[in-house]
């Protein structure tokens, strides 16, 4: 932000960003329902929307947060923050996933389970997905690795620096395609630590992007 601007963009309402959020939540679910429309070639390629989410949560993060830490705000009060936001949702669907799952595996298999995934702890010793009770939460568990690491090193970064870092990321989310066989890693414990790839190549372009709009001048709806 130039020096002398005082307005920080927190109070912007950016209704395309919901929009777009509320896009990408739709394919999502039509990606993991393929019934919906009955011929799950359509939508075969429905997984990137997770892409899609991180680019938005680093876009919105930039113009929401970065103020308040340039103003001050601590790593650990973000992160609480970011926490307070995220974790009741997680809970929640971890303990619909359980209600489903009981019958079949058990309540001595899924109290363990439900611990390590209320912890953020992924079950890697075994095949399978890296959170049995709750599958997409491995998504939301990069995005907080993605606000720490943008909290406490991509926010002092030039935009020059950002597009780098972005570069580098989007090499290495190329490298996890290729490992793959589909830029879907992330879900699998064969292929977790590979989302982290798709994280940060697209968080980054998200928080270059919004560096962008931030600059930009505005032209008012009416004249």
């Amino acid at each position: 932000m130039p020096e002398g601007k005082t307005e920080t963009p927190q109070a912007t309402r950016l209704p395309g960003l919901d929009a777009l959020r509320g896009i990408a939540a739709i394919g999502i679910v039509i990606f993991h329902v393929p019934d919906i429309l009955g011929n799950r070639l359509i939508a075969n390629r429905f997984y990137l929307f997770v892409d899609l989410f991180f680019l938005l949560s680093g876009f919105v993060i930039t113009l929401s947060a970065e103020p308040r830490l340039a103003q001050g705000l601590s790593l650990q009060s973000f992160m609480r923050a970011r926490l307070r936001r995220l974790w009741p949702m997680l809970a929640f669907g971890i303990a619909l996933h359980a209600l489903a799952f009981i019958g079949q595996n058990g309540i001595l298999h899924i109290i363990p389970l439900m611990i390590l995934g209320l912890l953020l702890v992924p079950v890697l010793t075994a095949g399978g997905l890296a959170y049995p009770i709750n599958g997409p939460q491995w998504s939301l568990v990069w995005e907080l690795v993605a606000n720490v690491a943008h909290a406490a090193g991509l926010r002092h970064l030039s935009d020059r620096a950002l597009l780098l870092v972005a570069a580098l990321a989007g090499l290495g989310a190329l490298a996890a395609a290729h490992h793959a066989g589909c830029a879907c890693s992330g879900p699998n414990v064969t292929n977790w630590w590979l989302g982290g790839a798709r994280m940060a190549w697209a968080y980054t372009i998200g928080v270059w992007m919004a560096r962008q709009w931030r600059k930009a001048p505005r032209r008012p709806l009416v004249d």
